[in-house]
């Protein structure tokens, strides 16, 4: 039996580590040792990383961070930011070099245990993007310099460019497992003739997983760039759209790991609509429709335009969770085209009640 090498009062604590994020399952509670001996279980690497798959509760916590650092990029002026959506074509794979039983890490954010990207890897790929389209005379020279700065020991200088964390929102709300498969050992380590028949040594790893989200938020201090720059937007744009076309982010994209393509304007308005959506969901509306339900045998269109519906929330004595299952209500009205034009007798009459809710 493989478990984690915590107290046991930590696993009847967290109830099996269930819902614990799959950063601390990989790195605090990965379970793999051998209960017998305390020894590591070699031949059970990939079955242990199915089990840091899931966002499990951390699913809520990283729509909020998400929610917040968008909030700080808008609250700044518009010459001062630059966000850009964009969704994975490959898995992406980062920190594979932190030192983990598996051989392969994997960079999670702490306190979180969320997968990230640092900034300072986005600005490493981004800088050396600025830096080939320099070679190609599309940008004119300097420009990478000027946005990301250089390292001169004698005259060091910081770039007008910050570029902040990225927090993948993986598809499915779970991460990926991954397969390596290293054939040349007894070349590489052993010292034996170079050959293709050398005996494959499948290494398994974490990733995100393609179709994952991705926003790449970047500020900048326009009066630190040279004058006659130009729009330092449309130059970033030419650098990310480089960036994701030849580069990629992350680890392994030698080998393909890592691409990314920017969306269009109507994937980012639906993903906008859809998130406002779901930020307004309220578990009240769920429950009392799984309730009435059960007592009428209807579907859950008929309930949630009935007047039973209604008559449920016009009994709700908290005022607060009366308003966020309104809002939830509205929205779910809205995008079925009921609010605006009632399909029968019954819907009329609910929206009546929801109308009359507002005038008391």
């Amino acid at each position: 039996m493989r478990i984690p090498a915590v107290p046991k009062y930590v696993l009847n604590t967290a109830q099996g580590l269930s819902g614990v994020p799959p950063g601390h399952r990989f790195n605090l509670y990965f379970q793999i040792w051998d209960k017998k001996n305390w020894q590591l279980d070699k031949t059970a690497k990939t079955d242990a990383l199915r089990e840091c798959l899931k966002l499990g509760d951390a699913a809520e916590p990283l729509r909020a961070l998400l929610a917040r650092q968008q909030a700080h990029a808008l609250a700044l002026p518009e010459n001062f930011r630059h966000v850009v959506d964009a969704r994975s074509t490959a898995p992406f794979a980062t920190g594979l070099g932190l030192e983990h039983p598996v051989e392969n890490g994997f960079a999670f954010l702490s306190p979180y245990g969320l997968p990230y990207l640092a900034g300072s890897g986005v600005k490493g790929v981004l800088r050396r993007a600025a830096e080939e389209l320099e070679l190609d005379e599309q940008l004119p020279g300097g420009a990478a310099c000027a946005l990301f700065g250089h390292e001169d020991a004698n005259e060091p200088r910081r770039g007008a460019v910050t570029c902040w964390d990225v927090f993948p929102k993986p598809a499915g709300d779970s991460l990926a497992v991954e397969i390596m498969t290293p054939h040349f050992n007894h070349y590489l380590q052993d010292g034996g003739a170079p050959h293709d028949a050398g005996k494959p040594n499948p290494i398994p790893f974490l990733a995100v997983p393609a179709r994952s989200e991705f926003r790449f938020v970047i500020t900048c201090e326009p009066s630190m760039l040279p004058p006659g720059f130009g729009k330092w937007k449309a130059a970033s744009d030419k650098i990310i759209q480089h960036a994701f076309d030849w580069l990629g982010f992350g680890a392994k994209t030698a080998v393909g790991y890592g691409a990314i393509e920017g969306l269009s304007h109507a994937e980012i308005s639906a993903a906008k609509a859809q998130a406002e959506s779901a930020s307004k969901r309220c578990d009240w509306v769920d429950q009392a429709i799984d309730s009435l339900r059960k007592q009428t045998n209807a579907n859950a269109g008929d309930t949630l335009r009935g007047k039973g519906l209604a008559e449920a929330w016009k009994q709700i004595p908290d005022t607060a969770l009366k308003a966020r299952a309104k809002a939830d209500i509205m929205a779910r009205w809205q995008a079925e085209g009921w609010w605006n034009h009632p399909p029968g007798k019954a819907s009329r009459q609910a929206k009546a009640i929801y109308e009359e809710g507002d005038t008391k």
